[in-house]
């Protein structure tokens, strides 16, 4: 194949060159290959498109021992990715290749992770196959990477383990989610970090198999005798409950089995939306009746169907008084499931350090920092000021702020642990806006979570008196800087929330 001026890959020794040359054949062949008629499959495809882009410049690499070269060779592919942006599965499969080649040593793991971390973004089709190499490349940079990598590597590997572990528990997988959380565990235990979090997993996996043993006895014995209704009815129980699959416990009704049975089932097995607003208020409080016979994944099914049910009288159109008794009912139920969050959570002494610009009311979970009578409506301009407060901060709790002129210059918060680390605080990708549908209850985490949401500004130009707080605490914190975080500053007020994770 020609190429532009008659260069040929790896002729240059200026790596500047040499880079500019591969993005420039690199959009010269996707635009080739573009106008081609599908002769071979997509991953095939790409294969031969990497080949004839990069082939000479693997076969360089490949010829010496040095692996610092395989390090330099991954960034050059991560960086033809940015600037060339080839289609979705080229790109997967370059940045696939970087990350292979950034696995080879030490100063390739952030690397490698990148390219991981792209891949997972940008391609469903690959996303599991990225997530999980993401776990093998966390794993090598918290054990080998440089000092700087290790601590950032290992919370990253811990947050993924249990984000996997949560994904195949959600499938109904148990074993493999179970493999997940023991894995979680050595590393937690190492971290110091969300020990009795994992454990709570591990002990939730653990009775599941038991579960799904009963599972199995159940349905052998009612293969056996089919007129059993009381083996029927705990197995459509524990369909409907444990599993949360009413469509096939719907295949079990008979007549025999119980009215709430028959009368319930079938309508869960519905989508939300088809079942009728006046009957919907009925199966959130059956299956709040039913979270109180059950436990662990079961307990949170049943409170989940609960609220959802709720959530749609809430939001849809429902009269006020059937609309009022959803909203006592799913706040019943959201205090339900924050105990049960609550049981697996392990608490930090922090110190949360804010500033504002112009005035704002800082809650956590409905908590106020300090005392504000009056609120931020009407007190004074606090603007020159900076505020802290000690708490007992852990996964899942909630910050929810309101703010005076869609929050001025901004509102900057860092939490602190004893240490010095940053657990949490503000920035664009972790904090949202809401419009609270009821003002007096505006600090309810509840009232958030049911709330109109959108995203946040970040000011590039904070107010000065925010600065010393965002540039003490940007070097230490997880995911990048601190940021003033702002609404649109036209408006008379601002509502923020954010989930610690």
């Amino acid at each position: 194949m020609g190429v532009p001026g008659g260069i040929a890959a790896g002729t240059s020794n200026d790596p500047k060159v040499t880079m500019r040359y591969m993005v420039r054949l690199l959009i010269l062949v996707v635009a080739i290959v573009a106008g081609v008629a599908l002769a071979a499959d997509e991953e095939n495809k790409s294969q031969a498109t990497f080949q004839s882009v990069f082939g000479e410049r693997a076969r360089q690499v490949a010829a010496t021992p040095d692996t610092r070269d395989d390090v330099e060779f991954a960034a050059e592919l991560l960086k033809a990715v940015e600037q060339a942006s080839p289609d979705q599965e080229l790109a997967g499969y370059i940045l696939l290749k970087a990350s292979e080649y950034g696995m080879k040593n030490p100063a390739g793991y952030g690397t490698a992770i990148t390219a991981l971390t792209r891949l997972a973004e940008g391609s469903p089709r690959q996303r599991a196959l990225a997530r999980e190499k993401l776990v093998d490349a966390y794993q090598l940079a918290y054990a080998q990477g440089p000092a700087p990598l290790r601590a950032e590597a290992g919370a990253k590997m811990l947050d993924l383990l249990v984000e996997l572990g949560d994904q195949k528990a959600q499938e109904g997988k148990t074993l493999p989610a179970l493999a997940l959380y023991r894995k979680a565990q050595i590393t937690a235990a190492n971290l110091r970090s969300r020990q009795d979090e994992v454990l709570a997993r591990i002990k939730q996996m653990v009775a599941r198999q038991e579960t799904d043993r009963r599972l199995a006895e159940l349905r052998s014995r009612l293969d056996k005798d089919a007129d059993d209704t009381v083996v029927r009815g705990e197995l459509i129980r524990l369909l409907v409950v444990e599993y949360n699959r009413p469509s096939e416990a719907a295949t079990l009704l008979t007549s025999e089995v119980e009215d709430k049975l028959r009368t319930y089932v079938p309508l869960a097995a519905k989508e939300i939306k088809d079942v009728n607003p006046g009957v919907r208020l009925e199966l959130a409080q059956w299956y709040r009746e039913l979270s109180r016979k059950a436990d662990g994944p079961g307990k949170v099914n049943a409170l989940s169907r609960s609220a959802d049910y709720c959530r749609s009288l809430v939001e849809g159109e429902s009269g006020p008084a059937q609309q009022k008794q959803a909203e006592v009912l799913l706040e019943q139920v959201e205090r339900d499931l924050e105990a049960l969050e609550a049981a697996v959570r392990r608490p930090v002494a922090a110190m949360v350090y804010w500033s504002i610009a112009d005035d704002m009311d800082v809650y956590l979970n409905g908590k106020a920092l300090r005392d504000y009578r009056p609120d931020f409506r009407t007190r004074p301009d606090e603007a020159y000021q900076s505020f802290s407060a000690q708490v007992m901060l852990a996964r899942g709790d909630v910050f929810t702020v309101g703010g005076r002129r869609g929050g001025s210059y901004g509102f900057v918060l860092a939490a602190v642990d004893k240490g010095g680390k940053v657990l949490w605080k503000t920035d664009r990708r972790t904090w949202q806006t809401y419009v609270p549908r009821d003002l007096a209850k505006w600090y309810l985490p509840a009232v958030a979570r049911n709330s109109r949401i959108g995203p946040v500004q970040a000011n590039a130009s904070p107010w000065p008196q925010q600065l010393p707080l965002i540039q003490k605490y940007s070097t230490q914190a997880p995911g990048g800087r601190v940021e003033a975080i702002w609404a649109d500053p036209r408006q008379q007020a601002a509502f923020f929330v954010s989930m610690v994770k």
